[in-house]
């Protein structure tokens, strides 16, 4: 006892504070660097759950960005508020992402996302640059059951958009959609679809057919015919 004492009183303050800093790293299950400056994704723990990266400056993710920790599971990650623009298709992969949240960005498109189709369950893109939803954004992603893309630039939604997810719940609020497109592939499974403050004046044919009417809520101000 009177040896580990001694060398540890014989320690710089600085380093004791820096040991017990990194102490806690290790044992965390989140890492939280909100509003900190950032332009880049910090050094990362193999045990983390929750990334929260809001309110930065991070303007691209590069190739394996999150590959320092590649026993990452179960991950919730928050880059919402920065000034991301480009997000490499390599990115996520060695993660487990389960959902994403990169709200009030400057993407012009659905990051490619193509790693986390056995994982990603929630994507919030809201409040960015998105003119076109392409048939192939999301159709890898088989476990995801929430979108928001509320508050985007949204002309265009190709038809088999929303095929090959298991999505409950679609927010396309605030956009400058002008038909409704088709839900018909998801069944079922959607419930609640959200398309107020848009310029809809069309339906697309046979958009909910095989649906259940008791079970979707479609919540659209206004249709002008």
């Amino acid at each position: 006892m009177h040896s580990m004492c001694g060398i540890l009183c014989s320690l710089p303050l600085i380093f004791l504070l820096l040991l017990v800093y990194l102490a806690e790293f290790v044992h965390t299950d989140d890492l939280d660097r909100n509003s900190q400056g950032l332009t880049g994704v910090p050094l990362l723990n193999r045990t983390i759950k929750t990334i929260n990266l809001r309110n930065n400056s991070i303007a691209e993710l590069g190739r394996y960005e999150f590959s320092a920790a590649p026993e990452l599971t179960n991950l919730k990650l928050v880059i919402s508020e920065n000034l991301l623009a480009y997000v490499d298709e390599l990115a996520f992969c060695e993660t487990l992402i389960w959902k994403l949240d990169v709200t009030r960005n400057n993407l012009t498109e659905i990051p490619n996302l193509d790693c986390l189709k056995n994982t990603m369950k929630s994507l919030e893109v809201a409040s960015n640059k998105i003119e076109y939803l392409r048939e192939t954004s999301l159709q890898l992603l088989k476990h995801l059951y929430y979108l928001d893309l509320n508050n985007n630039r949204l002309l265009r939604i190709d038809y088999n958009s929303f095929c090959g997810t298991i999505l409950e719940t679609v927010n396309l609020n605030h956009n400058f959609i002008g038909t409704v497109p088709n839900f018909s592939c998801l069944g079922n499974l959607i419930e609640d679809v959200y398309m107020k403050g848009n310029r809809i004046r069309n339906i697309t044919r046979g958009a909910f057919t095989g649906i259940l009417s008791n079970r979707l809520y479609i919540y659209i101000l206004r249709i002008t015919i």
